[in-house]
């Protein structure tokens, strides 16, 4: 009886904790806290894999190419770095921005190590940009934002193409994580792993 119970139970879903109002415009910001953390190729496959999680669970917001952020920042190159992230997000003509931070970024323990051991931590919130700026931050609750960790399994390391390409799968396999609060996740299927 034990192993019919198993498979009759209900799933194990996750309750979304945030959900973006439908029609809404969100722009997606990278921010690393090093410059060594600064990776392009990590955010581009983080953004196109969220965009494709938006796309399987029917979100009604938009996210904002992340070329138009790219365009924004390179034609206020003096003063972009001053700027708040509501006064970005207005600029981009966004409703709420899904601010990461990248804590860490690390993909060799030093430049002469022989193993990639890629990895990751973020944090994440999301901004209004037409509230109050002393009541921006709509999620979560935490000032210092949600706490994103990921991991991949060590290779061995053979040349920049191997690099770009395991900061590519690390972005994709960081963007479940990154957007689980936002849609109601089924636990009992397989966390995503890019081969």
């Amino acid at each position: 009886m034990a192993p019919l119970a198993y498979y009759l139970r209900p799933s194990q879903i996750q309750k979304a904790e945030f959900k973006f109002p439908a029609g809404t415009r969100v722009a997606v910001l990278f921010d690393a806290t090093q410059p060594a953390y600064e990776a392009p190729v990590f955010n581009q496959a983080l953004f196109d894999k969220l965009r494709g999680y938006f796309a399987k669970y029917k979100s009604q917001a938009d996210l904002i190419p992340l070329s138009e952020v790219h365009g924004l920042k390179r034609r206020n190159a003096d003063d972009f770095a001053t700027w708040s992230i509501q006064r970005i997000g207005r600029e981009l003509d966004a409703d709420f921005v899904l601010y990461l931070k990248i804590q860490t970024l690390v993909l060799r323990e030093t430049l002469n190590h022989p193993v990639v051991s890629p990895r990751v931590s973020i944090r994440a919130k999301v901004i209004a940009t037409a509230h109050p700026a002393s009541d921006a931050r709509v999620w979560p609750e935490a000032d210092e934002g949600r706490a994103i960790d990921c991991t991949r399994q060590p290779s061995e390391y053979s040349g920049t193409d191997k690099a770009d390409l395991e900061l590519a799968k690390l972005g994709r396999d960081t963007a479940y994580f990154a957007m689980m609060p936002f849609f109601n996740v089924d636990l009992e299927e397989p966390t995503p792993v890019e081969r």
